[in-house]
C-alpha cells in the first residue's frame, strides 16, 4: 500500500496539492483575491507574500478551471519528470519569477491573478527535461512555448484592448467588484433629486493602463431615474 502511494504521490502529489490550493482560493473568494492577488501598491507596502500567492488565485471560476485543465495536461505530459518536492520547488520558483518579472518589467500592470504565468515556466522546464532525456519532441514543445511568449509580447494588443478585456462584458467580476454602493430603493435626498436614485460602485482596485500619456480608470455606474 505504501509503495503504491509513493509511486502515485511522486509524480502526481505536487499537481494535486496545487489544484487543492487553487480550489480553496476559489471557495474563499473574494477575500482570497483581496489578500493574495498581485497588487503592486500592496507589494510596495511590504505585502510581499503576494509575489507567490498571486499565482493560485483567479478572477473567476472559469479562469481557474481553464488553468487547472492546463495543469492537468502538463501533468500527464511530463509526469515522468515530476517528484513531489521537485514540483513544489519548481512551481514556487516559476511563481516568484513571474511576479518579479511583472513588477520590474511591467510597472503599468497594477493587478494580476492566475496560474498561467507559472504554468508557462513549468511547461518550458518539462520540455527541457524531455530534451535532456533524448526526446526530440522536447525541442518542438520548447520552441512552441517560446514562440507563443514572443508572439504575445509583440502582439499583446493596445492599452484600450487591455482595458476592455478586464472591464468588459466578458469579465463581470471586474466590472462590478466594488466596495461602496447606495441603496436603489432608498428615498432620494433633496440635494440628489436631480440625479435620480443611483448606485455607484467604487472599485477596490484601480486599473491604470497608460498609452501615449493617457491613463484610464475603470469603474461601473448605473442609475434609475425616479
Amino acid at each position: 500500500m505504501s509503495s503504491d502511494f509513493t509511486k502515485f504521490a511522486g509524480p502526481y502529489g505536487g499537481p494535486l496539492l496545487l489544484t487543492l490550493c487553487v480550489l480553496l482560493a476559489c471557495v474563499f473568494e473574494p477575500a482570497s483575491g483581496e489578500w493574495l492577488a498581485y497588487d503592486r501598491y500592496a507589494i510596495e507596502g511590504f505585502e510581499t507574500w503576494r509575489l507567490l500567492t498571486a499565482n493560485i488565485v483567479h478572477t473567476n471560476g472559469w479562469h481557474a478551471l481553464l488553468n487547472l485543465a492546463g495543469l492537468t495536461l502538463l501533468t500527464f505530459l511530463h509526469s515522468d519528470h515530476y517528484r513531489f518536492m521537485r514540483f513544489i520547488k519548481l512551481f514556487l520558483w516559476c511563481s516568484l519569477l513571474t511576479s518579479a518579472g511583472i513588477y520590474y518589467f511591467s510597472p503599468q500592470l497594477i493587478w494580476y491573478a492566475g496560474l498561467s504565468g507559472a504554468l508557462h515556466g513549468v511547461f518550458l522546464w518539462g520540455a527541457c527535461m524531455d530534451i535532456r532525456s533524448g526526446l526530440k519532441s522536447g525541442w518542438l514543445l520548447a520552441c512552441g512555448v517560446v514562440a507563443k511568449i514572443v508572439y504575445e509580447q509583440i502582439n499583446g494588443g493596445s492599452a484600450e484592448d487591455a482595458l476592455h478585456g478586464l472591464a468588459g462584458a466578458n469579465n463581470p467580476r471586474a466590472r462590478f467588484y466594488g466596495g461602496l454602493r447606495f441603496d436603489m430603493d432608498a428615498d432620494v435626498q433633496p440635494e440628489w433629486v436631480g440625479f435620480g436614485n443611483s448606485v455607484f460602485v467604487l472599485p477596490l482596485w484601480e486599473l491604470q493602463v497608460c498609452n501615449g500619456g493617457r491613463c484610464y480608470l475603470a469603474c461601473h455606474l448605473r442609475w434609475r431615474v425616479t
